[in-house]
């Protein structure tokens, strides 16, 4: 009796091994997947999963050797994107698999393997957008950075100067002047901004720069395009704006984009400049009166009382900038460059 109890086990344990062997590939893998530290890595780099905390993969047999893998919350621009893959046994408990997607301005390959239940992918993401290249501040005829901000306030029509008061249109119109003028010489040493074409916006100064700020000009600062609605996003991850301090984390800076031949074109909202705005208005008032005049007087010939009203302007104009009901937007171009 006991050896046939032996020779039963025996039987059911083959049958089981036999079963297992002969699943096939897309279906042993299917199910989702949690992704854990060093496991995934863009266009050659680890990434740090701190950043997609949210991250997961799906997977979905087709057929024998083909499933719908899902990448979740893992690649800028996608909440979720479904590749169609080969999927093959390379030894017992492992199995790999490769797919391919074309679309949104983006070339992705995706490969990796799941190895007794747990999973690593490696993904190359090239970017195919107009928006790759290198670019720098374009300049209009008066030799200041192409530059333009517009805002409205229903509440607000006009605003004190001195012993008189003006339009915010015509407040407007100064700021813009003295912001343009300060981003000008503030920008003189910048050689270019490059949309490289894995995705990230790298930077090349010649002058000084604080060492604060010059870890942030390589393989940092991200970038995803969204031609779907005309737009260019620029992405600071969690990891990053949670060390600067930032009071949005991770930061999603969405700016209209277009580009017609050499020059591309940025629109942004109010939502898109309201993280930097403040630092934007303390460009245009820590600009002083031989800064001013060595810009060549944008505002014509003022003295040096007169020029200490109009910066007068900057602190009112924070405060209407403040106000929930008021709207602004920017607009700037970049010319493209070698």
């Amino acid at each position: 009796m006991r050896n046939a109890a032996y020779i039963l086990f025996l039987s059911l344990a083959g049958i089981g091994i036999v079963t297992g062997c002969s699943a096939d590939p897309a279906t042993a893998v299917e199910g989702d997947y949690s992704l854990e530290p060093q496991s995934v890595q863009i266009n050659g780099v680890i990434i740090n999963m701190g950043d997609w905390p949210g991250a997961s993969v799906s997977i979905t047999g087709t057929d024998e050797s083909t499933a719908d893998i899902s990448l979740d919350s893992l690649l800028l621009g996608f909440d979720r994107l479904t590749l169609p893959c080969e999927v093959s046994r390379t030894d017992r408990d492992k199995y790999s698999f490769y797919g391919e997607y074309s679309g949104q301005d983006r070339d992705i390959e995706l490969s990796g393997n799941v190895n007794k239940g747990k999973m690593s992918l490696s993904i190359t993401d090239i970017c195919t957008s107009e928006a790759t290249g290198r670019w720098r501040t374009a300049t209009e005829q008066d030799g200041l950075v192409s530059l333009s901000l517009s805002f409205e306030c229903p509440l607000i029509s006009e605003i004190p100067l001195g012993d008189t008061t003006i339009s915010l249109d015509t407040a407007v119109r100064m700021l813009n002047t003295a912001l343009r003028a300060s981003l000008t010489t503030a920008l003189s040493p910048l050689d270019y901004i490059e949309m490289s074409n894995t995705g990230y916006v790298n930077i090349s100064w010649s002058g000084d720069i604080s060492e604060e700020f010059r870890p942030l000009f390589q393989d940092v600062i991200q970038y995803w395009p969204d031609p779907e609605h005309g737009s260019l996003h620029i992405y600071l991850r969690r990891t990053l704006t949670d060390g600067l301090g930032f009071p949005v984390s991770p930061l999603d800076i969405p700016a209209g984009c277009s580009v017609s031949g050499s020059d591309m074109t940025l629109t942004l909202d109010k939502t898109a400049l309201e993280p930097f705005t403040d630092m934007l208005l303390s460009a245009a008032g820590d600009m002083t009166y031989d800064d001013y005049t060595d810009s060549g007087s944008p505002l014509g010939d003022l003295t040096e009382e007169q020029f200490d009203e109009y910066k007068s302007l900057v602190p009112v104009i924070q405060g209407v900038l403040a106000m929930p009901s008021t709207t602004y937007g920017a607009v700037t171009t970049f010319k493209k460059t070698k």
